[in-house]
């Protein structure tokens, strides 16, 4: 089943269909999601990007938990 906006929440992760994997940081009103990247056993990159709601859903297959913070 497929990931709907209304799915999406800030401070959760999601895994992409590679090894990406991102953390939501926030979503405007506007619907622009800011995210962290990262990949396998990594940390999060520091760096923040930003896209519309309809291409990160393109992007995600699922949420998973996150990683320890530290």
């Amino acid at each position: 089943m497929a990931l709907t906006a209304e799915d999406i929440k800030e401070g959760k992760c999601y895994a992409t269909r590679g090894p990406e994997r991102y953390k939501v940081i926030a979503i405007n009103p506007r619907g622009i999601v800011t995210f962290l990247t990262w990949e396998g056993n990594q940390k999060p990159s520091p760096l923040r990007a930003n896209c519309g709601m309809k291409a990160f859903l393109e992007g995600v297959t699922k949420e998973i938990p996150c990683p320890a913070e530290g």
